[in-house]
């Protein structure tokens, strides 16, 4: 069977995207007001959160998921004698939030990542929890033009440990947040930024490198029940040490793609899903890499 090329299977789902968002919205919202509803603001990417926080007393769990195929081996910019390995990853992340006040969320997130090689042993791992809080400096539900939020969390070392788990896990860390949402109608953006900083060595003598990036959301409610929009995520990981010594693993990815949210009528239920392709990559190492990846989401409100 033939294979799309990956520059096509980027240009249909950027330009999928791009025409979600153009479909006039006349024609396919529902009665009511023209408000972003908030049962379907939600993105289906991992990484991406926005400045938006919950009302007092509120608490969201959500389960998201994240499925990649790394199959597609790209040269390294440093280094071309490793052996990279193919791979199909499935990170798997249960994210809970809790409104303290109208301003001020407690969040945590547990993740577990199905690591399964090509050649070799499975490493499935528990990864490091990380928890903390999120203020709200701005809401629009309290009448502020725009949400911006800040946050800051402490990684905790809960990842697996030894020979059969990912490298690098089991690590203190801090990580730090900022995000930016802003609704215009039925039209959404979300913006964000982070910085994670592992503190110290963990699995396997590793001390990975800081992770940093960026993401954006731009949606649009169809109806009351249901969101499209294109979701993107920029990111750059630094090089990180074994047993003190420099590995030339450093990475840059942009994956963007359309997406979907759908709010369950008559429950606090909201699913979504979203599709990304590559825009640009780049690795310090031989590494194997995935030409389209799909993120999941199942989010429920108390």
């Amino acid at each position: 069977m033939r294979k799309t090329p990956v520059f096509s299977l980027r240009a249909r789902l950027l330009w999928l995207g791009l025409a979600l968002l153009a479909l006039p919205a006349a024609a396919l919202a529902a009665d009511g007001e023209n408000q972003f509803p908030a049962s379907i603001q939600a993105p289906a990417n991992i990484a991406i959160a926005g400045g938006g926080l919950m009302p007092e007393g509120h608490a969201l769990t959500v389960y998201n998921v994240s499925y990649r195929s790394k199959y597609e081996s790209l040269t390294g910019e440093d280094q071309t004698n490793n052996r990279n390995i193919d791979n199909t990853q499935i990170t798997n992340l249960l994210k809970l939030r809790y409104a303290a006040t109208d301003r001020l969320e407690l969040q945590a997130t547990v993740p577990y990542v199905v690591y399964n090689p090509a050649s070799g042993r499975n490493q499935d791992s528990w990864g490091d929890t990380s928890a903390g809080v999120m203020y709200g400096f701005m809401q629009e539900r309290l009448g502020d033009p725009i949400n911006i939020a800040a946050g800051v969390r402490a990684v905790m070392p809960t990842g697996s440990m030894g020979p059969g788990s990912l490298p690098g896990g089991g690590a203190w860390g801090a990580q730090f947040l900022f995000g930016v949402t802003k609704t215009i109608g039925k039209f959404q953006i979300i913006h964000d930024l982070w910085l994670t900083a592992p503190l110290e060595e963990g699995n396997a003598h590793v001390h990975k490198g800081d992770n940093f990036g960026g993401t954006y959301r731009y949606a649009y409610a169809l109806t009351n029940y249901l969101a499209v929009g294109l979701e993107g995520v920029i990111e750059h990981t630094d090089r990180g040490k074994r047993l003190g010594v420099e590995l030339k693993n450093d990475m840059t990815e942009w994956y963007t793609g359309p997406a979907l949210t759908f709010g369950v009528p008559g429950t606090n239920l909201t699913l979504a899903l979203g599709a990304y392709a590559p825009v640009y990559r780049s690795y310090g190492q031989n590494t194997s890499s995935d030409s389209v990846r799909f993120d999941g989401k199942i989010a429920f409100a108390w």
